[in-house]
């Protein structure tokens, strides 16, 4: 399983300087911005967030929980389908949306919906670990684990040889 879109650099500057050139291997997720940025400018802020601040990442401290990286494709990844992947029956994206006239949000249009989520590829990346989910049209839906860090590229799926693992991660997939 190819990282496709999901693999891109989150570049933060920040005005004093500090953590300048610092560079963060682990996995982030956008929603780990707002926390980051309540602590840096030290905002009151009583809300709680999904995401955790990245300072201790960027002051080298190792996490003691794994930071659960929850990912889904999007509608243009047929390039990384296998053959028999589930399909969508429209064309056209943008017959999939509607804007809202009270807010003018951008929103999927309801008879679509079922579908959209039937048919994304959803994965769980927890440290070195990355369980795919796969959707097929006429089969069971492919699971596969990978060792994110031994196997970059995701060509070994290593989930026979490691049960346990693969169904802890399946588990935490399950809500999404």
């Amino acid at each position: 399983y190819v990282n496709g879109q999901h693999q891109v650099t989150l570049a933060i500057r920040f005005p004093d300087g500090q953590f300048a050139g610092k560079e963060v291997s682990d996995t982030v997720r956008l929603i780990d911005l707002a926390p980051t940025l309540v602590e840096y400018f030290q905002l009151d802020w009583d809300n709680s967030f999904d995401g955790k601040s990245l300072f201790p990442l960027m002051r080298g401290e190792k996490e003691e929980q794994l930071r659960e990286v929850y990912i889904e494709t999007g509608m243009s990844e047929q390039n990384y389908w296998p053959e028999g992947h589930r399909v969508y029956s429209y064309k056209r994206i943008a017959e999939r949306y509607w804007i809202r006239p009270d807010n003018h949000w951008v929103m999927v249009r309801d008879e679509f919906l079922p579908e959209l989520l039937s048919g994304k590829d959803r994965i769980m990346q927890m440290g070195d670990w990355k369980l795919t989910w796969r959707p097929m049209e006429e089969a069971e839906p492919i699971i596969q684990l990978f060792n994110h860090k031994e196997d970059p590229e995701n060509r070994l799926d290593v989930s026979f040889q490691n049960p346990v693992r693969t169904a802890y991660l399946g588990m935490k997939l399950w809500p999404y």
